[in-house]
């Protein structure tokens, strides 16, 4: 089975917040249906075909091509699968993640990490601020 393979089509106005894309939400979702996911991007809502191009069937190995700063909440409380994001990816890259694993290459956002309490994050670039930290209205970040 080939990876679900999002590429991003053209730089968004505003940040993207991609934290339906993942295995554990898109899991037995047929390629039109994941398509027809949507997306929040300022006060806008867009759906994944129109942020993305889209292809493959394996929803447990999810790719993100042209990836950015503009994409945040990548692999937001995802449990299992893996998410491999070529470009950098935006701020709460793994939130609440507890299992799976995202391997980044490039840069990311703010607040990596935070809340997590399982899994395996790779980030082959530079990190945002606050990794693995806190948010201000919590009292924990990463938890092992």
């Amino acid at each position: 089975m080939n990876p679900l393979t999002l590429t991003l089509k053209e730089r968004p106005k505003h940040s993207v917040d991609v934290s339906p894309i993942t295995p554990d939400n898109l899991q037995g979702k047929a390629l039109t249906e994941i398509k027809a996911t949507r997306l929040s991007s300022g006060n806008a809502s867009l759906s994944i075909g129109q942020v993305f191009n889209v292809s493959g069937n394996n929803t447990e190995h999810i790719r993100i091509l042209q990836g950015g700063a503009d994409l945040d909440y990548i692999g937001y409380a995802m449990s299992h699968g893996c998410i491999d994001v070529k470009g950098g990816a935006g701020d709460y890259l793994g939130k609440d993640m507890h299992g799976g694993s995202i391997r980044v290459e490039g840069d990311t956002g703010r607040w990596a990490a935070t809340a997590m309490q399982g899994g395996r994050i790779e980030i082959n670039g530079n990190t945002g601020d606050f990794v693995c930290g806190a948010l201000p209205s919590t009292p924990m970040g990463m938890q092992d």
